[in-house]
């Protein structure tokens, strides 16, 4: 397939997702064993099977009843999360509601299928301020229920400093006076639902690069095994331009079929197009710590000769790289634009084929009037190839006229803007970075699209 028609299916490239959240430590007071207050309250509060995994509790008050459920739960969690660290099944499973046979067996399932997957981190944060209403349909299932707002953090080995953090949907249930994990989707109609991963899919496997961690299905080995030899490749190529300020390292995902992809993702728009994808976790003190992934559309990247194949990856790793200097000022027409700028460096295809839609626009007489807005480059619209070509074209300009460390000084500078007042902020960058504005550069644009498409 040549790059020009696979270029159809590459436009739709990026959907940033931002998992907005802080992990907090949850420290448990401890007791010496032996206190009979705390034996009491644990014997009450955790099936049997836990017991002696669970901290003591201080003796010298009791807790109210919120607080001693929260209290509970958190502890319940904390043991759930040192389970599958460890990789104690019998631990895992014992925290789950005896009742909710189906979802034991459904958790069950996600503990095997994490059996090759290297985690630095597993971790829940317990939100009590946030919970569910009182629902009579729950009561009515469960008697005493408990539906707080909870986080889960996941971090893989080699490449989350700090853990990918995602909302988790759950409740819980008392049965004679033992807290359990009953469910994690019993809130989907009102819009609380339980982010998925890759293992709630079935087993993964994993192949390890020299600058990857590649993460799919058994039955996808070889892909795997090539995703990790072209991400390593790119990943250099995108330092090349963007610098050593960056983690260097790239996790991979690569779920079955578009259908497991639309489980993984909550970006909205159509995901047919799409060949990959960035999304992105939390910026903290001015640097990405983690939770970055390059996930893969598989029937669509199968489409992709090798150069197209090396535009896409490059691409996305290119969004990663850059994701600690992307703020809320940044234009999507640069970050896109530098996104392909650096996908398309020693590729030597020609601007006829990257930006053939926009081509036959120019030709037809219809120059674009702006630069593309930040709404041009969603999943579901029609002119979304061209927003991409426009969006390139101006940074190819920008480095043509002033130099790539320009470009990147200016993209640099928005990224640090507060993004408030975004039209005033790219006005007065590029007055102050580059020396001129956003209608002068726009009109230079104008007349270097006539140039090369007309």
């Amino acid at each position: 397939m040549t790059v020009a028609s696979s270029r159809r299916v590459r436009v739709l490239l990026v959907v940033l997702v931002l998992q907005i959240g802080a992990a907090t430590g949850v420290a448990l007071a401890r007791q010496p064993h032996g206190s009979a207050v705390a034996a009491q309250v644990q014997a009450r509060a955790f099936p049997p099977q836990l017991a002696d995994r669970l901290p003591d509790r201080p003796a010298d008050r009791l807790p109210d009843r919120r607080a001693e459920r929260a209290a509970d739960v958190r502890a319940l969690l904390d043991v759930r999360a040192r389970a599958v660290r460890t990789r104690d099944r019998a631990v895992f499973l014992a925290g789950i509601d005896p009742q909710a046979v189906s979802f034991a067996a459904r958790q069950a399932a996600l503990f095997d299928a994490l059996a090759e997957v290297p985690l630095s981190a597993w971790a829940y944060t317990l939100d009590t301020d946030q919970a569910q209403p009182p629902d009579a349909a729950l009561d009515a299932r469960y008697g005493a229920w408990w539906a707080p707002r909870v986080v889960l953090g996941v971090g893989f080995e080699g490449i989350d400093s700090d853990p990918a953090e995602s909302t988790q949907a759950l409740t819980f249930v008392q049965r004679d006076s033992h807290w359990y994990l009953a469910a994690d989707d019993d809130f989907v109609a009102r819009g609380a639902t339980t982010a998925r991963e890759l293992w709630d899919g079935g087993p993964v496997s994993v192949v390890r690069g020299a600058r990857s961690l590649v993460l799919g299905h058994p039955g996808a080995l070889p892909q795997l095994r090539r995703l990790a030899s072209d991400v390593d490749a790119a990943v250099p190529r995108v330092t090349a331009v963007w610098g050593t300020g960056w983690s260097q390292r790239v996790a991979v995902v690569v779920p079955a079929d578009q259908a497991e992809l639309g489980r993984l993702v909550t970006a909205r728009g159509s995901l047919s197009p799409i060949a990959a994808l960035a999304i992105s976790g939390p910026v903290r003190g001015g640097s990405a710590r983690g939770g970055d992934r390059v996930l893969i559309n598989p029937p669509n990247l199968a489409l992709l000769g090798a150069v197209g194949r090396r535009v896409v990856l490059t691409h996305e790793i290119t969004h990663v790289a850059a994701r600690s200097a992307t703020g809320p000022a940044t234009p999507s027409w640069l970050s896109e634009g530098l996104a392909d700028h650096v996908g398309f460096l020693g590729t030597a295809v020609p601007v006829s084929q990257v930006a053939a839609e926009l081509r036959t626009e120019v030709r037809a007489g219809r120059v674009p009037a702006q630069l593309p807005a930040d709404s041009s480059f969603s999943g579901d619209d029609p002119a979304l190839s061209s927003a991409y070509q426009q969006a390139w074209l101006a940074v190819e300009l920008l480095v043509k006229t002033y130099g790539q460390p320009r470009v990147l000084a200016l993209y640099r500078d928005l990224g640090a803007r507060s993004g408030q007042d975004a039209s005033r902020e790219v006005e007065q960058s590029l007055q102050e970075q580059l020396g001129t504005g956003v209608a002068d550069f726009t009109a230079a644009w104008q007349t270097a699209l006539r140039r090369q498409l007309a």
